[in-house]
């Protein structure tokens, strides 16, 4: 919490007006406590004017003893006139200005009252703003600035400091240009030069969200190797889920904790942009993989550890005993590598090379990945980005994607102390009928770690347990423990015994995509429990789908898991992994097949299930006291059309099949007629409430018929790796914010929003505007998106066990530039020509197509790469480059890369 008051308004003499900052924490301090604070330590002034003054310490409410204020929330404004600098007393108490409105729009007292009395604020129990209204006279063509600071500091001195820096306007100025120039490098990867300018200016602004969710990888040493870091990681932040509040340490390097889910999707694409991160992130959220087939809904991330047989007084510089001694405190314990830095900071530690002596520490240390919690159940689709990430690193490492998938045998096992309840404990008789509850409970113990296998054994692993996670008719995974998936509105669809074929589609691509990049399956090495679950696994795929006997395997597995009965280890052989892939296969997509809608031709994305037999369980009761029940037969019942299916049947199919889909959509209540884009679904009227909060919103608002960008886009991407080029193009007309009408979109059409609102909505006013920026997995879909128009699905392959090189853009023509561009790369000024396309590739290196015909890249009349020139080297005239050309791109041995098209 933010309080700003001045002493002048506190009845003080002797402070020139100056503003200071309550540090958070102090609002349940008065007005009285700060005038005897004020009083006490009035003597403690500042040497140069211009800085405002800070409490330093604070009276806990009427008591006499006194306590150092450790850290706390500032603002700080300033007038800049003639060259001057004169402080501003910014005001705290909103309704001083804007009366008992509390709209925030128009600021009725302050445009009543000619005098604002500072003295009725109240500095307490109210959200506080800070705003500095002043009085200036300006002469013609005169000018003044107003500069505000607002931020964080650990403590007074540090705080002081900080500010006593700035005593020109030249100097924000200067912060200003870094800011800009920081930004310019961090999205650097993102650098495009087309004849748009909206889409160039929108894919940096894109990514620049994606990484304040995803984050930045930095490569940090610890004594196992090089350890990623996200930098500016974090949840979403946004207003319309107040479980998203994010948190950021107050450190350099900072870095905080976001959801497996969102993380996963918003990094899939990391090996494409920072070539360096290899496998790395992959092995982390395969780890993270329960053997119940779950995983933690949060990620903190790597904490790094100074091994106890070091004396960490060693690497510390400070001579003072107070410094020493914290130094030790905190690397006693697992750290992030910033907090190092700060205390260097905070104690004022000169140090000659602090990027050397931080890595010199850490390279000393054991490191540990942070991670928990479920909120009460598991999600059932927070697996599926892995496969994406693997599929990036296939694109970029075709060559090691084997050893990557088979060779280290260093991938654990996360165990959290909680259980998913068998359904003789979770199904329960209610007011309504049969419910679905309790799914997940807590444990007492975290079973020991299993041996550590390959990622390809744990994926093994958990495609065994989704196979006998399907529903009673085999169609969709089940919503089986408490929580949905990708659309978590519909979190009322687990009591209903809900599934949904998402889940199925993406087991179904992933078992395919292992059978495609290891023609040969090797033997792995499993824990004897995975072992024994794939031979009986392996056995109920042999038969006829029995609902029971599936779920009777998963559940018997999962108890011998929990119990910690599997320390051993058995090797399973490649045949018979083969046959677990395959019988997986076959079984999902004859579910797939079964799941689709004969009237529209589209596949049923969600089912709720009611059940037919139950019988009462004599000795099992819910925790509420209800009585459990016996279930054994169902009847599935469709949900209305949603888009989400459309998209994950999309990745299975054939082009045709796609091109058909496509039609099908275009047909169903899917598309907005009006608005020309895709609904998140149909109409939810005909559906119980019971369904989730979906069913609770408006038609055209929020996640009931609503346009959700995470899912258009998705619907998008899916289309270009479909190859139906024609239908994208014309889709994204309409479809892509940047080509969006600012005037109905309602916000800048650089960023990305929640959802816009359908023609279903009952507000007119509201139809085609965004509603809530905020951080989405949009974001990491544009930027796939993205990647495959510019370079292709693979620029990296194998020919003859040779590593090639090859870029298959899908741009149009009118994307080309029309006359040259100056742009900045790089810090650098450059020039792009006439007929044009720049864009980065890898990160660093800069792509130039040349397009002299002004032709599209794909369909009929396609113009495609002929020759290729890397940086000043001789033309390569030959539609792909040499092997050792290959790799020296792949190392970013180069740093420019012009290709021409004919």
């Amino acid at each position: 919490s933010i309080t700003n008051t001045s002493s002048e308004s506190l009845g003080l003499d002797g402070l020139d007006g100056l503003p200071f900052i309550m540090p958070a924490g102090f609002t349940d301090v008065g007005i009285k406590t700060m005038r005897r604070i004020h009083e006490a330590y009035a003597s403690v002034r500042m040497a140069t004017k211009h800085v405002p003054f800070y409490a330093a310490k604070v009276l806990a409410h009427d008591e006499a003893e006194v306590e150092e204020v450790r850290k706390g929330n500032f603002y700080a404004s300033w007038l800049s006139q003639g060259g001057n600098l004169l402080p501003l007393e910014p005001y705290y108490d909103s309704d001083l200005i804007f009366g008992a409105n509390q709209d925030l729009v128009t600021p009725h007292n302050f445009i009543e009252q000619l005098v604002l009395d500072r003295n009725v604020q109240v500095p307490e129990n109210k959200l506080p703003c800070a705003m500095v209204p002043f009085n200036v006279k300006l002469e013609p063509n005169e000018t003044m600035t107003l500069v505000s600071l607002a931020g964080m500091a650990p403590n007074e001195a540090m705080l002081k400091g900080f500010l006593a820096g700035y005593s020109k306007l030249a100097d924000f100025e200067q912060e200003s240009r870094q800011s800009r120039q920081l930004i310019q490098s961090l999205t650097q990867p993102a650098f495009m030069v087309s004849s748009q300018p909206a889409l160039d200016a929108y894919a940096r602004q894109n990514y620049l969200d994606n990484i304040l969710r995803g984050g930045v990888p930095e490569l940090m040493p610890s004594k196992t190797g090089p350890t990623l870091l996200h930098l500016y990681s974090r949840r979403h932040g946004d207003a319309e889920r107040d479980y998203n509040f994010f948190d950021l340490p107050a450190c350099p390097l900072s870095s905080g904790e976001g959801n497996y889910r969102d993380i996963c999707q918003n990094r899939r694409s990391d090996v494409w942009l920072y070539p360096d991160v290899l496998d790395k992130e992959i092995r982390m959220f395969v780890s993270l993989l329960q053997a119940d087939g779950y995983n933690p809904l949060s990620i903190k991330g790597y904490r790094w550890c100074l091994c106890k047989e070091h004396d960490p007084l060693q690497w510390c510089p400070a001579i003072e005993p107070a410094a020493r001694a914290a130094f030790k405190n905190l690397t006693k314990k697992s750290f992030l590598p910033g907090e190092v830095l700060h205390w260097a900071d905070y104690y004022k530690v000169e140090i000659p090379d602090r990027s050397q002596w931080l890595r010199d520490i850490l390279s000393h240390c054991d490191i540990h990945l942070v991670a928990s919690g479920h909120e009460g159940g598991y999600w059932i689709d927070h697996w599926t980005y892995i496969l994406d990430m693997m599929e990036a690193f296939d694109a970029v490492y075709p060559d090691r994607t084997e050893e990557m998938l088979t060779q280290q045998k260093d991938v654990e096992w996360f165990f959290e102390p909680a259980k998913v309840v068998e359904r003789k404990k979770k199904y329960v008789r209610r007011k309504n009928g049969p419910l679905q509850l309790d799914a997940v409970v807590e444990g007492k113990d975290i079973p020991a770690n299993l041996p550590q296998v390959t990622i390809f054994g744990k994926l093994c692993a958990l495609l065994a347990v989704k196979a006998v996670s399907l529903d009673y008719d085999g169609r969709g995974i089940e919503m089986e423990a408490g929580r949905p998936g990708w659309n978590d509105a519909m979190n009322g669809l687990p009591g209903l015994f809900g599934s949904s074929t998402c889940e199925a589609i993406e087991a179904l691509r992933l078992a395919k995509w292992l059978l495609k990049v290891l023609p040969q399956m090797p033997d792995t090495d499993l824990p004897a429990e995975v072992a024994k679950l794939i031979e009986v696994v392996n056995q109920n795929l042999g038969k006829a789908y029995d609902w029971d006997d599936s779920s009777k395997i998963r559940e018997s597995f999962r108890r011998k898991i929990y119990a910690n009965h599997s320390d051993k280890i058995e090797q399973v052989s490649g045949t018979r992994i083969q046959l677990l892939l395959e019988g997986i296969v076959s079984r999902l997509e004859d579910g797939l097949t079964r799941s689709t809608d004969s009237s529209t031709g589209l596949l049923h994305t969600y089912y709720s299930h009611i059940p037919l037999d139950t019988k009462e369980h004599a000795d099992e009761y819910a925790p509420d006291g209800s009585v459990c029940l016996d279930i054994h037969q169902f009847e599935a019942k469709p949900l209305p059309l949603f888009l989400e299916g459309q998209v994950h049947w999309l990745r299975v199919c054939s082009k045709d099949k796609a091109a058909q889909i496509y039609q099908a959509v275009r047909k169903s209540p899917l598309i907005d007629k009006q608005l020309q884009m895709y609904k998140l679904n149909e109409c939810l009227h005909r559906c119980s409430p019971e369904i989730g909060r979906a069913r609770t919103f408006s038609r055209g608002w929020f996640e009931n018929e609503s346009i959700w960008l995470h899912m258009s886009t998705k619907y998008l991407l899916e289309l270009v790796r479909q190859g139906l080029y024609d239908e994208f193009y014309a889709d994204a007309e309409t479809m892509l914010v940047p080509f969006m009408d600012p005037k109905v979109y309602g916000r800048s059409i650089l960023e990305n929003s929640s959802f816009i609102a359908s023609s279903d909505c009952p507000d007119p006013k509201a139809r085609g505007r965004g509603f809530v920026a905020r951080l989405s997995g949009t974001t990491a879909e544009f930027i796939q998106l993205w990647l495959l128009l510019t370079v292709g699905k693979s620029p990296f392959s194998l020919r003859n066990d040779e590593l090639a090189f090859g870029l298959e853009p899908v741009l149009p023509a009118k994307w080309f530039t029309e006359k040259p561009v100056c742009a900045e790369w790089n810090g650098t000024e450059i020039q792009i020509p006439e007929n044009a396309f720049a864009c980065a590739f890898l990160g660093d290196i800069l792509l130039v197509y040349h397009n002299p015909d002004r032709r599209d890249t794909f369909g009929k009349n396609a113009v495609r790469p002929v020759r290729y020139r890397l940086d000043n080297e001789p033309e390569v005239a030959a539609s792909a480059v040499t092997p050792e050309q290959a790799e020296k791109i792949r190392r970013r041995s180069v740093k420019r890369i012009d290709v021409w098209l004919r």
